[in-house]
């Protein structure tokens, strides 16, 4: 890529940037006025150096950079320092990161209950449990719940238990990557998921948001590994047909894979015959949890409270909201579903996927347009289904983080393409998300575009 060009797109990410702090001085988002002054001189800096070094930097310096020919013991090793380094920092913020209210602090109290109570008699009165009870299936909190008999109720420690599902992530989307395309495409990928924002926050938060996304992109790289490598698939789609399992075991909207694997079957990547075979061994395995959950009426209330969020249903209370949302008075909608969509698409996916990052993302769709290769159809499948779904069904920001990786091999995809501009702009990338996590680690949002505040 020219050097213009990779200034052009440090350039746009730099003005995104730049127009996200100044929505959320504009809006008032934050009483943290200190905090964001913090941020905003943080941010000039980086601006700076980075334009700075696009015109005053010789370009072999700042863009000079090839793809390597092989993945050899220094791209090992780089994988590696990356996986340490995201552990010692994930570490860190989850030990400050303030707790989540509703959902996370749901979690932890289901877990107090498994430890102290005792598996048995905690599932006897499940669905009085608040949050857990009449929303979600068990498998985390009963993890939590084994965390906190081992070694005490203590919130990092679960914690922990993401950040390990977290690395999972990570190693999942470097081994897609890697098959799909190259071991590097898999490297800047798993690089580049780390600049998500929203990606740190709830891996660092006792949540099933991160474990669902690890369920999620390992059906997905068990099948393609099948594929690819041409080995016999009985045993790999029994192995899917097990983590779809108990990916459904830690939330439901685990059958989301499902239209997924249809589409893969449509484009050759997957046999009628494996889908059938991972659809029948998820079903079996997930029959205990769904005939216990009839027998007991808790799968009456779950799929009674989810058809009422989901607007299948009357009977969703309004949820309470702080104000009417910036917006509001404009008369957009009514509808509080309508406005939770809006506020995830217009608001906190831009926030959770760093709004930095729509260029390399749209460098990504491009590269993918111009050049499709059948790989390209796992991304867009990958992307484009449950995000479909999602605004269709369940319209909440937190539930988009499956696709997070399918994003950033994407985004890899396209830098990958472009390699002089690899390096200037991931670096830029990743000090972004650091100043945005900075923000965020005890964040508390004061006003909303669209009055979606649920509690």
């Amino acid at each position: 890529m020219p050097v213009n060009s990779s200034c052009f797109l440090l350039a746009s990410m730099i003005i995104l940037q730049a127009a996200w702090l100044a929505g959320i001085k504009l809006t008032r988002a934050t009483l943290s006025t200190e905090k964001l002054a913090r941020i905003v001189m943080y941010d000039i800096a980086l601006s700076l150096i980075f334009l700075l070094a696009c015109i005053f930097v010789p370009e072999r310096m700042f863009f000079g950079f090839a793809i390597p020919s092989g993945w050899n013991l220094s791209g090992r090793l780089g994988l590696a320092l990356v996986f340490i380094s995201t552990f010692i920092t994930a570490f860190i913020y989850s030990h400050f990161q303030r707790i989540w209210p509703f959902d996370e602090e749901g979690n932890l109290n289901a877990a107090r209950h498994f430890a102290s109570e005792g598996w048995r008699r905690t599932f006897s009165h499940y669905t009085e449990l608040p949050w857990l009870g009449v929303q979600h299936p068990p498998l985390i909190p009963v993890l939590g719940g084994v965390i906190y008999r081992i070694f005490g109720v203590k919130t990092l420690l679960f914690r922990l238990l993401n950040v390990g599902f977290m690395l999972g992530v990570l190693l999942v989307t470097y081994q897609t990557g890697a098959l799909l395309y190259d071991p590097f495409t898999g490297f800047l990928a798993v690089v580049l998921c780390l600049s998500f924002p929203l990606f740190w926050r709830l891996g660092c938060a006792a949540m099933l948001d991160m474990p669902a996304t690890f369920w999620f992109g390992l059906v997905l790289l068990i099948i393609l590994h099948a594929r690819i490598q041409a080995v016999s698939p009985m045993w790999f789609m029994i192995f899917a047909g097990m983590v779809v399992g108990l990916g459904l075991l830690t939330r439901y909207t685990m059958v989301f894979i499902y239209p997924v694997l249809l589409v893969l079957v449509i484009s050759g990547w997957l046999s009628w015959s494996s889908l059938a075979l991972i659809a029948l061994v998820s079903s079996l395995f997930f029959a205990a949890w769904l005939w216990y959950a009839y027998r007991n009426h808790i799968l009456h209330a779950q799929l009674r409270k989810l058809q009422e969020f989901a607007g299948m249903k009357p009977g969703y209370p309004e949820p309470r909201t702080q104000n009417i949302g910036i917006l509001g008075p404009l008369g957009i909608t009514r509808g509080w579903r309508m406005r939770l969509r809006l506020e995830s698409l217009f608001s906190r996916l831009p926030s959770g996927i760093g709004t930095y990052n729509l260029p390399i993302i749209l460098t990504g769709f491009l590269m993918v347009f111009q050049h499709r290769q059948p790989a390209d159809a796992v991304l867009a499948a990958w992307i484009a289904i449950p995000s479909i779904l999602l605004l269709i069904l369940l319209p909440d920001h937190r539930y988009f983080l499956p696709v997070f990786p399918a994003l950033a091999l994407l985004m890899a995809r396209g830098l990958a393409g472009t390699a002089f501009s690899s390096p200037p702009v991931t670096a830029l990338a990743l000090l972004f998300c650091l100043g945005n996590l900075y923000l965020f680690v005890d964040w508390q949002r004061q006003t909303y575009l669209f009055s979606s505040n649920v509690t």
